[in-house]
C-alpha cells in the first residue's frame, strides 16, 4: 500500500508542477495580448485561444499522463 501511495503523490506533485508552470508561461502571453492589442474580438479571440492551450493541455496530462 505505501508504494501505491507514494506513486500517486508522486503524479500528484507532477501534475500541480505541470498545472503551475504551465500558468506561470502562459501569464505572460495574456499580459502581452492585453498590453499590445487594442479592445477588440480579435483580442478577446486571442485570449480564448490562450485559455484553450491551457485547457487542452491540462485535458491531455489528465488523460495521459506527465512524462
Amino acid at each position: 500500500m505505501d508504494l501505491e501511495k507514494e506513486a500517486k503523490r508522486h503524479v500528484e506533485h507532477k501534475q500541480k508542477l505541470f498545472y503551475q508552470t504551465l500558468s506561470n508561461k502562459l501569464e505572460p502571453v495574456r499580459e502581452c495580448i492585453l498590453e499590445f492589442l487594442p479592445e477588440s474580438r480579435g483580442r478577446d479571440r486571442a485570449l480564448e485561444h490562450v485559455d484553450d492551450v491551457a485547457a487542452l493541455a491540462r485535458y491531455t496530462a489528465e488523460l495521459h499522463g506527465i512524462k
